[in-house]
Formats: structure tokens, sequence, C-alpha cells
């Protein structure tokens, strides 16, 4: 068996070097997002409740409630809660719709969303008279 001449060898060393120079150039782009604050997780970008509240202009108390009355999916990291950005967007375009309110745009959750049982009010309780069994008008 031969060895490899001197130009198969200055080829594959070519080879190396640019794989190198591609490696350190993808980790001194991760290494940018990181130092600037921004969270990745699978390639994806993360926010967290302070960012999405910015975001959808709206309380922490809104996020719980998108969170347990309208599916908004969301990861537990270290006791944090964090939404990646193809779940945020996928609950806007599911339950928000843009309005118009003195000149400026906003979403609003839309009617008829979530995951509220029709005929409730907001304690969760049927509105309307209650029968207790005890009514004798005949």
């Amino acid at each position: 068996m031969e060895g490899i001449g001197k130009e198969m060898f200055e080829e594959w060393m070519k080879r190396l070097m640019e794989r190198i120079d591609r490696l350190d150039s993808i980790i001194s782009v991760l290494i940018n997002k990181e130092a600037a604050g921004v969270k990745y997780m699978d390639g994806e970008r993360l926010y967290d409740n302070q960012d999405l509240c910015e975001m959808l202009r709206t309380s922490k108390r809104s996020l719980q409630r998108f969170r347990s009355e309208y599916g908004l999916r969301y990861q537990k990291i270290s006791r944090k809660t964090y939404y990646k950005e193809s779940d945020v967007l996928e609950f806007i375009s599911r339950n928000m719709e843009e309005v118009t309110l003195d000149g400026k745009k906003l979403l609003k959750v839309k009617e008829g969303t979530g995951k509220k049982a029709p005929g409730k009010t907001a304690k969760g309780k049927k509105g309307g008279r209650r029968n207790t069994g005890t009514d004798k008008r005949t």
C-alpha cells in the first residue's frame, strides 16, 4: 500500500482548515448571542415572561391565564418559564386578533377561543337560577 502524495496531503489539510474556520465562526456567533442575553433551545429563540409581557403588552398574570386557559405552550428551565418562538407565533395566530385603539395597533384575545365552558361566568358558576329541589311552584 502506497502513502499519500504531497498534493493529496495538502488538499486534505486545506479542507481541514476550512472546516475549522467554519466551526470557529459558528462558535463566535453562538457566543455573541449568549452574551447578548438571547436564549436558544434547539436553534429556536426562547422568550421569558418579561420578554413576552413586553412583546404582547400584557401582564404576567395574563400570561398565566394564556397558559392555563388558552394552551400557550411553555418550558420550565431552572424554575424559570420560557416560551419557544414558534409556540408564541402559533398562539398569537390561533387566539389573538389585531385591534386599533386610539390610533395604536394592539393584540386582543379573540372571542370564543380558550378552554372556558360556554355559559359559565368568570367564577365558573352557571348564571341564572339555581335549582335546589325545594321549589314548590306548580
